[in-house]
């Protein structure tokens, strides 16, 4: 599933990209995204079911003293 929205899904470019160990985090534009596989399991057909997290930020430049 994240090779698939990885490679062919997103078409994400390796130099604005990082591989995290359930996914990854990439820079389409200005906001990171970070998209991981945060759950599995096997369905009733024996198949197996995920569940994928998406996480953009929200803000960014925030001034060192806010932190």
């Amino acid at each position: 599933m994240i090779e698939w929205l990885y490679t062919t899904q997103l078409q994400v470019d390796a130099g604005w990209s990082t591989r995290r160990p359930a996914g990854f985090t990439w820079w389409a534009h200005q906001y990171a995204q970070t998209i991981e596989i945060a759950a599995e399991e096997p369905g009733p057909g024996g198949e197996m079911s995920y569940l994928v997290s998406v996480r953009t930020d929200v803000v960014r430049e925030i001034p060192p003293e806010l932190y």
